[in-house]
């Protein structure tokens, strides 16, 4: 037995890891966009039925694509080749700012003080609530 399964058993035995031999449970990881790539390996090796599901997992890895286009059947192959050829033909996401933010005429540098009023009233609540305990406190004693 290697340290491997050793592992896997004693992390089944503490309920840490999912038994995706049953078929419910592998699907219902595969619903799941947080489902870990690791989830996502142990799912490819226990249900080969799920492999073209895992392959358009948004956790898949490199990895786990290279070995189920080794490993797996026509049809996951072809996934795999599929799921490579989008992501090399996906237009790369970037950041811009919003359109709203953005004027033609560059910032003067002074910053809004509209949160100034509601600080002092805060202040002033503060301090009126803390002299009425301290009243009350006298009074009681």
């Amino acid at each position: 037995m290697t340290r491997h399964t050793i592992w896997r058993l004693w992390c089944a035995s503490l309920n840490l890891v999912t038994d995706f031999s049953d078929l419910a449970q592998a699907t219902t990881a595969l619903d799941d966009p947080a489902t870990s790539g690791q989830d996502l390996a142990d799912i490819a090796h226990a249900q080969p039925t799920l492999r073209e599901q895992v392959v358009v997992h948004p956790n898949v890895y490199p990895g786990l694509l290279d070995w189920l286009e080794q490993y797996g059947d026509e049809a996951v192959k072809q996934a795999v080749q599929s799921h490579r050829e989008s992501d090399a033909t996906a237009v790369p996401f970037t950041l811009s700012p919003p359109a709203a933010t953005m004027s033609a005429e560059p910032s003067s540098g002074t910053r809004s003080l509209s949160w100034l009023p509601i600080a002092a009233i805060v202040v002033v609540l503060a301090f009126g609530i803390g002299f009425g305990i301290a009243a009350l406190i006298t009074l009681v004693r």
